[in-house]
Formats: C-alpha cells, sequence, structure tokens
C-alpha cells in the first residue's frame, strides 16, 4: 500500500541519537513518536513529555501590563478556538491582568473565534466591532493572538474609518516576521525561538546523555515588541 505510514528513517533506524520535534505531528506520526520510537522526544510548543513552551500567558500578561500603563483601562481580547493549548493558555494570561489591573474589560470584550479562516472571522468580528463603536464607552485596545487575526481586525476598523493606533491601539499573538510584514508596523508578543531552540537542544543532550532533567516542561518568555500599532487612548 503506497499510503502505508512510514516513519522517519532516521528516527526508525537509529541514524540519531533523538530529535526536537517542531510543529504538529499528523495523528499517524504522533501515534508512531507517541507508542513505537525508543529516541528521546524534546517538543516545542507541543503537548510531549519533555517539552518547550513559548510563554504566552506571561507574553500577555506582560503586554496587557504595557496597554494599561499607557492609560487603556478597558481592553479587549480575540483568541481560540480555546480547543488548542496556547489560546486556552494564552487567554488565563489575559484574564489574571484583567483582575490584577481592574480593567474595566466586560464579558462583550472577550471574542473566541470559531474558525481560523479569514472569511470567517471577518463575519463573525463585524458585527461586534460595530456594537462597539456605536457607543462611545467601547475598548480602546486589543489583545489578538494571531498574525491572522490581527490583520482580519486591522482591515475591518480600517475600512469603517478607526484609526489604528489613535481610536483602536493592537497588539498580537505572532511571529517576528508577521509583525514586521504588516501594516502598519504590528505590535508584537513575539515567540522567543533561538531561547527556546537552545532550550530544546540542551535538555535533549542531556536525555540522550542519560542526565536527569531539573524540569520536563519549560517555559519561554516571549518578547514584547511595541511598534505603530499602540499609543496611549484619546482620552488620557
Amino acid at each position: 500500500d503506497h499510503n502505508a505510514f512510514i516513519p522517519p528513517r532516521q528516527l526508525a533506524g537509529g541514524l540519531v541519537d533523538g530529535a526536537v520535534v517542531v510543529g504538529h505531528p499528523d495523528e499517524m506520526l504522533a501515534d508512531w513518536l507517541n507508542h513505537h520510537c525508543q529516541s528521546p522526544l524534546v517538543y516545542i510548543d507541543e503537548p510531549g513529555e519533555y517539552a518547550v513552551h513559548s510563554a504566552v500567558d506571561q507574553g500577555i500578561y506582560q503586554a496587557v501590563t504595557e496597554l494599561a500603563a499607557m492609560g487603556h483601562r478597558r481592553i479587549a481580547y480575540i483568541g481560540g478556538p480555546s480547543r488548542y493549548m496556547t489560546h486556552a493558555i494564552g487567554y488565563e494570561g489575559f484574564a489574571k491582568a484583567v483582575n490584577a489591573y481592574a480593567l474595566n474589560t466586560t464579558q462583550a470584550d472577550i471574542i473566541e473565534s470559531t474558525s481560523a479562516e479569514l472569511n470567517d472571522c471577518a463575519q463573525q468580528y463585524l458585527p461586534i466591532i460595530t456594537s462597539w463603536f456605536k457607543s462611545k464607552q467601547h475598548p480602546t485596545a486589543v489583545v489578538v493572538h494571531s498574525a491572522v487575526i490581527a490583520r482580519v481586525l486591522i482591515g475591518l476598523l480600517l475600512e469603517r474609518g478607526i484609526s489604528i493606533p489613535r481610536q483602536m491601539s493592537l497588539v498580537a499573538v505572532a511571529a517576528h516576521g508577521d509583525c514586521k510584514r504588516t501594516y502598519p508596523l504590528l505590535s508584537g508578543i513575539e515567540a522567543d525561538y533561538n531561547a527556546m531552540l537552545d532550550a530544546s537542544l540542551g535538555m535533549l543532550k542531556q536525555l540522550v546523555d542519560h542526565e536527569t532533567l531539573s524540569q520536563k516542561q519549560v517555559h519561554i518568555m516571549p518578547r514584547i515588541e511595541l511598534r505603530d500599532t499602540v499609543c496611549p487612548p484619546a482620552n488620557v
């Protein structure tokens, strides 16, 4: 059967001592890695016995801290679907920051995306944005959990003549390159992939050398880069 699963020959054939797993393995590969692979594995931003994660909850908390320090009191959040670990953890960081700074964020300001498709996102967000700006009391900043969501939101806001950042500041959980390729230049909560890779390789070396790891799960603080999409709210 030409469709039969063939495991990675480097691991199955013992050509390497172990591997760093980057990205989400498909179902057959994940099953083989979990139940048949005899080599040590370290995962990056995926569930695994040994893994290195971007501490997205800490990053979002810090981003909200920066926005609150500028004077933003009502900050919205768009993330999800929450079935993905990074989105669930990210929302926890946002909720902690809202409580810590006693922000005026309401339940209506917290939106869980139901789809990752651009058109679906636009249709979901449009009535929410419309309802926000019907009132003088609306969010002045929003934290979004992907560059895709950020671009959809920027497009919808600009189409309606809403100024970014004067009327709405925006910070996104996104890769550095995605932030720099978005106009206006996107403020980002950016995973520190260099530090994550260094940590994962260090863990893998310890496992290959049969050393006991002090931590099986390592969390690396993202970088916060504030660019063209943030400023103090107009009323400050």
